[in-house]
């Protein structure tokens, strides 16, 4: 992978050390070097934060101004959340830290073999068994094994890391590590629906009628994503380009002959179960994806309760950043004739302007919800994109489990704190989607007519 912009600087902020990674040498994730006490270094050092701010609002001025006491104490709630989080990372072993993540990827890697064996079979319930096992085994390797390699998560040395990111992105993800990672982790995360920056708005498909787009377009993900990850590389250097071919070619090669040798299919048949087996969990991972990144549109903030999520317009007023802004929003509140810039990106979650975004803590809590638990899903996923979402998008460098783990403790701390936990079912989700199709995919202006009032 390539040299991605040069590492940041530590921040100062009155209520503790922010700290600033990015995506390093060889797009390893590297934890900053400077730290200001014990606490924050063991912190960095077990891999909270995965990748901090990349803006000037982290630091201790803006505008020429110093931060007051409301926004020093916005800034504490994520330094006690932290302390927390890190005192619990400290006490788990290795197993839970990243043991048990890897132990179920191998596990999807050590079910391929009787996959490809009873594709053999002529027992047509062998024959579908078979189709299911290399299904779920390639969901597991491709969702969560290419996320969790995206953030460093699978191991703590910087080269292997390095390797398991190419490995998984580019051989079985059939995509570019190196846009894969500045998407997803520089991009998507540090900016979390941030407009323009982190909204991921390209999953808008407007001239597509809602039951084409949500129950028959996934099924041509296997072939969309490689030829979107070769478009994305223009620009880059002929060396990455002739990796990242050559690494999607060996994936799909390998998935062939084997289908081909081992499983004694003809060339069309094998072509045929090499896509079903790529698709089975295309549908789910689509949705999931536009519960996640879409807009609302045409949310006025007092609409924003009616989405039964328990969006509390106080709690968010108070999460800017000055008393102008909060008049603007009370104003908007009061005559509901404007749309402001916190309209929804999780559908009816709030979304941001770039230069009008609330710390931290409160981006993170505003703008991501949690779907409940699923057993398919949670294990071919990964918890952090399914169940436990918000606290993977406040520490992303936690593993599946670790963020599992953590997840009583920060559900704990937000509602005491009086902080937004959305929650809600992955049926609901996708009726509202359904029932909203044309408003929200094909009505919905451009994202840059959102911002301020209209």
């Amino acid at each position: 992978m390539q040299n991605i912009p040069e590492k940041r600087s530590l921040a100062d902020v009155p209520g503790g050390p922010v700290f600033l990674h990015s995506v390093g040498k060889n797009g390893a994730l590297e934890r900053d070097e400077q730290k200001e006490n014990q606490d924050n270094h063991k912190a960095a050092d077990i891999g909270l934060y995965g990748f901090g701010k990349d803006r000037e609002e982290v630091v201790e001025h803006r505008d020429g101004k110093l931060l007051g006491e409301e926004d020093e104490h916005r800034e504490t709630l994520m330094m006690e959340l932290t302390r927390l989080v890190q005192r619990r990372v400290r006490e788990s072993s290795w197993w839970e830290r990243r043991g048990k993540d890897c132990a179920i990827l191998s596990a999807a890697f050590g079910a391929l073999p009787a996959g490809f064996l009873l594709l053999s079979s002529s027992d047509w319930w062998c024959f579908l068994l078979g189709l299911f096992i290399l299904g779920i085994s390639h969901a597991m390797i491709t969702v969560k094994g290419t996320h969790l390699a995206s953030h460093g998560a699978l191991s703590e040395s910087p080269g292997w890391s390095n390797f398991l990111a190419i490995f998984f992105i580019e051989v079985c993800g059939s995509f570019s590590a190196r846009v894969g990672v500045q998407a997803h982790v520089k991009m998507h995360h540090a900016h979390t629906n941030v407009i323009g920056l982190g909204d991921s708005s390209t999953w808008k498909i407007p001239f597509l009628p809602r039951g084409v787009y949500l129950f028959l377009a996934p099924l041509a993900v296997p072939i969309i994503t490689p030829l979107v990850a070769f478009a994305h590389l223009k620009g880059h250097s002929l060396l990455l380009v002739l990796r990242t071919v050559l690494c999607v070619c060996l994936g799909f090669l390998s998935q062939f002959y084997l289908l081909m040798s081992v499983s004694g299919l003809c060339f069309g048949s094998a072509l045929l179960i090499m896509h079903l087996s790529r698709a089975m969990f295309s549908l789910p991972y689509i949705h999931v994806n536009i519960f996640q990144v879409r807009e609302r549109a045409s949310t006025h903030l007092g609409d924003a309760s009616s989405l039964g999520l328990g969006f509390d317009k106080k709690a968010l007023i108070g999460c800017y950043e000055s008393v102008s802004e909060r008049t603007d929003v009370m104003h908007a509140q009061s005559s509901g004739m404007c749309r402001r810039h916190v309209l929804g990106y999780h559908i009816g979650l709030s979304m941001f302007s770039v230069s009008r975004r609330p710390k931290r803590i409160f981006q993170m809590t505003h703008g991501v919800l949690n779907l409940p638990r699923n057993p398919l899903l949670d294990w071919t996923f990964g918890h952090s994109l399914i169940s436990c979402h918000v606290e993977h998008h406040l520490f992303p460098a936690l593993s599946d489990n670790m963020c599992l783990k953590v997840k009583p403790l920060v559900s704990q701390f937000l509602k005491q704190k009086q902080l937004p936990y959305h929650q809600d079912g992955y049926i609901s989700r996708l009726r509202l989607f359904y029932r909203r199709y044309t408003e929200l995919m094909v009505l919905a202006p451009p994202i840059t007519e959102l911002v301020g009032v209209q």
